[in-house]
């Protein structure tokens, strides 16, 4: 399948954010063979194949969409009743050969827990939450296209109950030589098969962004929720990855927003997250309350009125300040009441 052994395979840069599992890089390195569950592939092909058809329509109306792109999905039934299932994709770090990367981010906009961020990362690694150190500059064009683009993937998993997924972002420096092969704005390589790329940086060290989300396939399942519950008792939720779906989402969108910038902005040391140390970039922003009931479910406008990104009149308040709950109609006993978030 693979046309690489496990040795030559590993010898490769190791495709971000696909954690665990038995994984083959082509010879080329566009492809990637990753084995998963056996409840993910169930996930995949429950009520019909209806996750598929929906990913499906998706990848076909949003061309730009940063979801990771699948190309098949596979049994392998051995010896002794061994059955393996397995997912093709796009190796969202592919690099054209004449592109050299130089930096690998797996991002999942979570707070690092007390006394882990800022850890040294050695060269050849992908970088995570806790020790990055940097962001992503863009023009404003180009920035808000890929934040349009970001939000309606967010409300796709957040529709399907999905969680724990990771943007991934490859950095390529650019030479004038190679900066004159590239276009303005979002695009898609004539090879590019798990990525878009993004022209960026500042006119005088110019880069070239490969954005992606990555491992698609984590349910918000009874598992993980009963997990959550535990685990909620040792630390905050944002420092944890199975979290409410529509959360992950929202969180997701604003630790994007923060690390995704204009030129003019990339300086600014508020949001510099080496200046926040432990108390990390997200807690700049007040996080969605858990009474907030405004949240669309599906469009582009994925986050709750007050938002930067929201189109509705601006509501700010302070991280320690939320609004009061909704008020239900009061109901007599045994009545059914309304539909609760």
């Amino acid at each position: 399948v693979a046309g690489s052994p496990p040795a030559a395979a590993a010898s490769r840069p190791a495709p971000a954010a696909v954690p665990g599992g038995v994984r083959f890089l082509s010879r080329d390195g566009r492809f990637v063979f990753q084995t998963i569950t056996h409840d993910q592939a169930l996930y995949l092909l429950s009520s019909g194949g209806k996750f598929l058809m929906d990913y499906f329509l998706h990848m076909r109306a949003h061309q730009l969409s940063l979801l990771a792109r699948f190309y098949g999905l596979f049994r392998y039934v051995g010896p002794h009743g061994v059955r393996l299932w397995g997912v093709v994709f796009g190796n969202p770090g592919h690099t054209p050969g004449h592109l050299s990367a130089t930096e690998t981010y797996s991002l999942k906009g979570r707070q690092p827990k007390p006394g882990k961020f800022g850890q040294p990362v050695p060269p050849g690694q992908v970088v995570t939450d806790k020790s990055i150190c940097r962001k992503f500059v863009m023009p404003q064009s180009t920035r808000e296209d890929l934040l349009t683009e970001l939000r309606q993937d967010l409300s796709f998993l957040a529709q399907h109950n999905l969680v724990a997924y990771a943007a991934v972002v490859t950095v390529i420096p650019l030479t004038p030589e190679q900066l004159e092969e590239c276009k303005p704005g979002l695009w898609v390589g004539p090879r590019d098969v798990g990525s878009i790329r993004v022209l960026g940086g500042t006119s005088s060290a110019p880069e070239l962004y490969l954005f992606a989300l990555a491992d698609i396939f984590n349910e918000y399942d009874i598992f993980r929720a009963t997990s959550h519950f535990f685990k909620a008792f040792m630390w905050p939720r944002a420092q944890l990855s199975g979290v409410n779906p529509m959360f992950y989402a929202t969180r997701m969108d604003l630790y994007l927003e923060r690390m995704v910038c204009c030129p003019e902005d990339a300086e600014d040391p508020a949001a510099d997250p080496a200046e926040l140390g432990d108390q990390h970039l997200l807690l700049k922003y007040p996080y969605p309350h858990p009474h907030h009931t405004n949240i669309p479910s599906s469009g582009p406008q994925l986050l709750a009125a007050g938002h930067p990104g929201a189109s509705s009149p601006p509501h700010t308040h302070s991280h320690h300040h939320h609004p009061p709950p909704p008020q239900y109609p009061p109901r007599r006993w045994g009545e059914p009441g309304p539909s609760r978030p």
